[in-house]
Order: structure tokens, then sequence, then C-alpha cells
């Protein structure tokens, strides 16, 4: 492996159970890490949930973003709403 290599890793579950015939409980964690090789640091990884249910082709609830950046893991949050929509 080249010293010039990030290392990257990617985790992310979902779980929808069916509420009723039309809802369903809408849960996501995905979280990620990068570590550059050259330096042998941290620079780069997040961790963003989201819980809230879905109708027919919406999903909609809660959401939080943490951010993590550079050797220090300097921290930015964001949390709030979403919505998504599945066109297919």
């Amino acid at each position: 492996m080249s010293r010039n290599t990030n290392i990257e890793g990617l985790e992310s579950i979902e779980y929808k159970p069916a509420l009723s015939d039309k809802w369903r409980l809408y849960t996501r964690l995905q979280g990620t890490y990068i570590h550059a090789m050259t330096a042998d640091l941290h620079t780069r990884s997040y961790i963003r949930s989201r819980v809230g249910f879905t109708y027919k082709e919406f999903t909609f609830g809660a959401g939080a973003n943490l951010e993590y950046y550079g050797p220090l893991k300097h921290k930015q949050s964001n949390i709030g709403g979403f919505l998504q929509v599945a066109l297919f």
C-alpha cells in the first residue's frame, strides 16, 4: 500500500418496519472515518442519523449530522428536519 493513500471506512444501517398498511417507521444511522496515511492522522469523520415516518413516496422526520475535521477533530453539528421523496 502506498503511503499516499487514505484509508476510508463507511457503515450504514436502516430499519423500516411497517406500522400500518400505509405508514412505516424510518430509522437510519450512517458513519464514516477517513485517515490520511501520509501524515498518519484523522482527516474527516461523520455520523448522520435520521428518524421519522414514511407515507407513500414521502419520508420525513428529524435528523442530526455530526462532522469532525482534522487531527484535532474540530466538531460541527447540524440538527433539523428532513424530507425525502422517492422518485422511482
